[in-house]
């Protein structure tokens, strides 16, 4: 930038300053150096006389980042591709905007576990394979005691016996017990 001070046999010096150092920085010659994007004012005062001049400091786009694309998940959003200028920081092609999240990937489902005498069993379900999120048959959230089958009893059938106890044994599993005589 240059100024200009008169009359021409004046003393006076000219004095140059920047509104926002962060945006341009400007020397005692004048020399105007871009620092980031951005907005900031350049003034130069001699003696009790200033002048301004807006200086708008735009990025040429040069250094770039290509994002991948990143599906989402059930647990974390995703975002399309897009290219990120590394100088501003500014998204120059695509959207960084994050998607919803995604469904559960519920997978197969898990087939019931009957319950036996003094064994819990399991009620048929799903468990998402990202968050591992339980659900039942019809896909809706569920806390994994929702899903126990409480453990048989054992049913004893008539009473037999041997030389030395008498037994019986469990309709169910045919575990035995015994008793002596």
């Amino acid at each position: 930038m240059t100024a200009t001070v008169t009359p021409q046999d004046s003393t006076d010096v000219v004095e140059w300053s920047s509104r926002n150092q962060e945006i341009a920085t400007v020397s005692n010659d004048g020399t105007v150096t871009a620092l980031k994007v951005g907005t900031t004012t350049i003034t130069a005062k001699a003696g009790e006389y200033s002048d301004t001049c807006t200086v708008t400091v735009d990025c040429a786009h040069k250094n770039v980042t290509e994002v991948p694309a990143k599906p989402s998940t059930c647990v974390e959003q995703g975002h399309n591709a897009y290219k990120k200028c590394n100088d501003c920081g500014k998204v120059i092609e695509g959207s960084d905007e994050l998607l919803p999240l995604a469904d559960h990937n519920y997978g197969d489902l898990i087939t019931e576990v009957p319950a036996k005498c003094g064994v819990e069993g399991t009620k048929a379900h799903y468990q998402c394979s990202v968050c591992d999120k339980l659900f039942d048959e019809s896909k809706q959230e569920t806390a994994r005691e929702d899903l126990v089958i409480e453990a048989l009893e054992h049913v004893a059938s008539d009473w037999k016996h041997d030389e030395t106890n008498h037994r019986y044994s469990c309709s169910r599993c045919d575990v035995s017990d015994t008793e002596v005589d």
